[in-house]
């Protein structure tokens, strides 16, 4: 009887799992693993990359997120051979020789996948080809899909936010928030956004609200410290401990899919109250005790 259970417990959880292992994809599909490296070298790296060249296997038309991950996953590895490559082994030179066989081999088919989506329409690509390659045709039709509701995740936005960084720091912020309000395809924030937002804030004058988001990137490991902002807060004791509640508080919302662009918005917009009297920080941008080169 327990022999019974524990085979039907086996069979249960065989049909859950119903993803092939690397060995079964390689099997069934040599062409997806024959010229990457066969040591321990990158063994993470080749992994998500066969995954992911499987999962696009499968697709037909446009590979949309899934060829946009492929592209990363490809670029992830063939930085890891770069560095593998160039490690001389002292007794096994046939192994040396497997890496770099293996490092040449994936900058050619990073080049073939890159020009196998050019015709792609999705955004993700796009923008990847933009960035990449400078492709201009590739970054009008990205943007030509502003406004159009296609941008409907945090990545997206944060794309679009990466085009304006430079020409519009307004414009960027709003659309990072926008962005950190909207679903996520991957399950964590790239802990750059609060770092960004932070930056940005401070080129705004905006110290309450740069204060919060340095406190929100140090929580996600960034090696940033807020402590030198409570002079632009006039190291106001109370102020700071509702601002690393806030924090709290705001990083909470995030995580679980709930935070709204308000929640974050805590020093006055120019076109808020024009007639109203400025908040002491924003009517003395140079932090008390501070000479005129000063700055964080």
């Amino acid at each position: 009887m327990k022999r019974l259970m524990w085979l039907l417990a086996a069979l249960i959880l065989s049909g859950c799992n119903s993803e092939p292992s690397l060995q079964e994809i390689c099997q069934q599909k040599p062409a997806l693993c024959s010229r990457l490296n066969k040591d321990g070298w990158c063994r993470s790296e080749r992994a998500a990359l066969i995954r992911q060249r499987y999962a696009v296997s499968k697709l037909t038309g446009d590979p949309g997120y899934p060829g946009y991950k492929l592209l990363l996953d490809t670029e992830d590895y063939r930085n890891c051979m770069a560095k593998a490559a160039g490690v001389v082994h002292k007794t096994l030179k046939e192994r040396q020789s497997d890496r770099g066989r293996a490092y040449v081999a994936i900058l050619q088919d990073l080049k073939a996948l890159q020009q196998q989506y050019k015709t792609s329409k999705d955004p993700h690509i796009l923008y990847y080809l933009y960035t990449r390659l400078d492709d201009q045709k590739a970054l009008d039709a990205f943007l030509a899909e502003e406004g159009s509701g296609a941008f409907n995740t945090l990545e997206l936005k944060a794309m679009l936010a990466g085009y304006y960084a430079k020409s519009d720091t307004e414009k960027t912020a709003q659309l990072l928030l926008e962005g950190l309000a909207l679903p996520r395809e991957s399950a964590t924030v790239e802990p750059d956004i609060f770092q960004t937002l932070a930056t940005l804030s401070m080129s705004q004058r905006r110290y309450q609200e740069a204060y919060l988001w340095t406190r929100i990137a140090q929580h996600h490991g960034v090696a940033t410290d807020p402590k030198p902002l409570e002079q632009y807060l006039r190291n106001d004791k109370s102020l700071i401990a509702k601002l690393d509640k806030k924090a709290d508080e705001v990083d909470l919302a995030i995580k679980e899919n709930r935070f709204k662009p308000p929640m974050a918005q805590l020093d006055p917009r120019p076109e808020q109250n024009k007639d109203t009297q400025a908040t002491p920080a924003a009517q003395n941008p140079t932090p008390p005790n501070s000479n005129n080169n000063g700055g964080q």
